[in-house]
């Protein structure tokens, strides 16, 4: 766990978070109550507005990789889309990346951890029944979901034959067609259905034998590297003075749920061009370009 989450695990516990987060949602309008499309975008744009000019007037670095996050996030609300995408933010220690994930860590439809084994995505414990094998299965658990995952370095620094492994497992679940395997303890286990999730991860460096083994196994993982920012020395007084970093991280998520809470309200059609499926607001076709979200950098997510 790197130094930014334990800061954020002591001010902000997950418990006033969640509880945080409902009190500002319910001095919105109640999600209940149903709003034409037209109302519906332009509170929309207003709530991507809004978080636009907050994060460029609190922490301006930060926007580019929170627009990157987001345009994978929404990549589960385009209909018939089956293929899952894995970003992953690259830049060194103390460079917002953690930041990134974690503000995420507490909305709807997310599975988060700080760390995993591709192992766990199906387990052969010989010493558990099969029930509860398939609530330890991580699988499952990341269906439909937006999948975080804070520091992935640890794991690409493994040896080159348990990398290839590891790298063998995740893009055959990144093929979004589930994981079947077999060991000697528990025979063959696993998922042979669809199973479509986003997932964005954090690292400070990728090895060059990752991309030579990715380069023969198939390119699944995307990698995002962030700019190596040059703060002055006055800068770094001037913030240290001032210590509101994570206040204002707090604002910027507080703003970043308001515009993902208005994005599931999103009216249903009766032609089914827009539709609710598994939790998620499901949008198809020439409706996609009418969703308020990055430009840019989803369009290339959405071609790759």
């Amino acid at each position: 766990m790197s130094d930014i989450d334990i800061e954020w695990n002591k001010l902000f516990p997950k418990q006033e978070l969640v509880q945080e987060t409902k009190e500002e949602v319910q001095q919105e309008p109640n999600p209940e109550i149903e709003i034409s499309f037209e109302d519906w975008t332009k509170q929309l744009l207003e709530e991507y507005k809004n978080l636009y000019e907050l994060v460029n007037e609190s922490i301006p670095e930060l926007w580019t990789p929170l627009e990157f996050a987001i345009s994978i996030q929404k990549i589960l609300n385009i209909k018939n889309c089956t293929l899952p995408f894995a970003g992953i933010l690259l830049a060194a220690p103390s460079s917002l990346k953690s930041v990134i994930v974690q503000l995420f860590r507490y909305s709807t439809n997310v599975y988060y951890t700080d760390s995993f084994s591709p192992k766990s995505f199906v387990s052969h414990y010989a010493g558990i029944k099969e029930k509860e094998l398939q609530k330890i299965d991580m699988l499952p658990s990341i269906k439909n979901k937006f999948f975080l995952t804070s520091d992935l370095s640890p794991m690409f620094t493994k040896n080159e034959d348990e990398l290839n492994e590891i790298i063998g497992l995740i893009t055959r679940v990144l093929d979004g067609q589930g994981l079947v395997t077999n060991t000697g303890s528990c025979g063959q286990r696993g998922y042979n259905e669809e199973i479509m999730f986003t997932w964005l991860g954090a690292a400070v460096d990728i090895p060059y034998k990752v991309h030579r083994l990715m380069g023969s196994l198939g390119p699944k993982l995307y990698f995002f590297r962030l700019p190596k920012l040059q703060k002055k020395e006055e800068y770094l007084l001037k913030a240290m003075d001032k210590d509101d970093f994570l206040p204002k991280v707090k604002t910027i998520r507080l703003a970043l749920m308001k515009y993902l809470e208005m994005f599931e309200r999103c009216p249903i059609s009766e032609d089914e061009t827009v539709i609710k499926e598994n939790n998620l607001i499901k949008i198809q076709g020439i409706m996609r370009k009418m969703m308020i979200i990055p430009n840019g950098l989803l369009l290339e997510l959405l071609f790759y």
